[in-house]
């Protein structure tokens, strides 16, 4: 009789109270207004200092952003159907219904507020002074709306700069690496902590045997503005980065960059070297090597050393990122937020700044009248 007891979920035996008494949310009659929330007052403070803290936008970028967002809030729905966003059905030019919880600026700070924080909602219900059901709907309609206007946005877009791009950025790193001459950009892999699925055979695709955990595997490709220009996203914890960046087509991307411009990219040691005439490796010094080979080598991880400020600017700007991953069978979630992540830090890094490998290898100097100011001197 216990053991029958046993594979009954415990709350079956409590009543609503005790139930209510365990759930981590904040029930309506204990929120203030949206329309006098926390963040309705950041809103009209117009500070850039407090708006990056919060949305990782200072006040024009996000201003900028909302007038775009807020075309798309009023044409759809937040009440999607099959997890797609779905139009409003207008009768007599008016939409009937209650007036939604959140305006567009609200839905959009919700979507990058959380993507800024991490762990419970709750506190976010207290800063946007909706109930946790709302906060929901609107967090999943805010970053469908969003993804769809970044993506159609250049500067946010993950994707092969141009040419003279491409030598810009070659000319900068050999100007720092004279023995890295053709690289412009890096490369590295990123493991994101995800719940165990129920199913073995799909558990064994995400559980990763060094690490001891389950996971999604993502492969980012780093340019030194700071952007990413190459991703493989959502791929199963158990693969390897090399294999990752060959299903992600990465290889061949970075290939054709290679033989049109010559092009080269600076990797460790996970990805293949043998195959790939375009990845310069790093690592340790061999025997016998020459002093030109060893001095690439050298040269080639303290490069790498860009690749880890940019993993630094995903995971310290959006540290939702550090969370454990729901596993949702079928559904395309997971793949879009973090897709909607690569583009915000490329939004991010073109219009507001403060990426580190941007801050290295494209170095501002201040400016006094006519003369510059001699930062190391001064």
């Amino acid at each position: 009789m216990l053991a029958a007891y046993a594979l009954v979920d415990f709350t079956f035996f409590l009543s609503i109270e005790e139930i209510r008494r365990r759930k981590r949310r904040i029930p309506r009659c204990a929120l203030t207004s949206p329309h006098y929330s926390s963040f309705t007052t950041l809103l009209a403070s117009r500070n850039d200092q407090a708006y990056i803290t919060v949305t990782g936008l200072d006040v024009a970028t996000f201003s900028n952003l909302l007038v775009r967002f807020e075309q798309l809030y009023k044409r759809y729905s937040p009440y999607t159907v099959n997890g797609k966003i779905v139009p409003l059905r207008h009768e007599q030019g008016t939409r009937g219904g209650r007036p939604r919880s959140l305006d567009a600026a609200g839905c959009l700070g919700l979507v990058l507020c959380y993507s800024r924080t991490r762990g419970s909602l709750f506190a976010m219900q207290l800063m946007f002074g909706v109930s946790h059901s709302v906060l929901l709907v609107f967090l999943k309609f805010g970053i469908r709306l969003l993804y769809k206007v970044l993506k159609e946005d250049e500067a946010a877009q993950v994707c092969i700069p141009s040419p003279e791009k491409i030598q810009e950025y070659k000319d900068i790193i050999r100007d720092n690496y004279p023995a890295l001459d053709g690289a412009w950009c890096v490369m590295d892999g990123l493991k994101l902590l995800i719940q165990k699925p129920g199913d073995d055979v799909v558990q064994n695709g995400y559980y990763n045997g060094w690490l001891h955990d389950h996971f999604v595997s993502c492969v980012y490709v780093f340019v030194p503005s700071g952007h990413i220009v190459v991703q493989s996203l959502n791929n199963p914890g158990s693969w390897h980065d090399s294999l990752c960046a060959l299903n992600g087509n990465l290889y061949g991307t970075l290939a054709e960059v290679y033989e049109s411009d010559g092009g080269k990219c600076v990797v460790d040691s996970a990805f293949s070297q043998k195959r790939c005439r375009f990845l310069i490796k790093s690592g340790k010094e061999k025997a016998g090597e020459s002093a030109a080979r060893r001095r690439l080598r050298q040269q080639a991880t303290a490069m790498r050393q860009a690749v880890e400020w940019g993993m630094r600017a995903v995971q310290g700007s959006f540290p939702r990122l550090k969370d454990r991953f729901l596993f949702l069978d079928g559904s395309d979630d997971r793949r879009i937020f973090l897709h909607l992540i690569s583009m915000l830090l490329n939004y991010r890094t073109t219009h507001v700044g403060l990426n580190q490998l941007e801050s290295t290898f494209y170095p501002v100097f201040n400016y006094v009248g006519d003369n510059a100011l001699d930062i190391f001197n001064y």
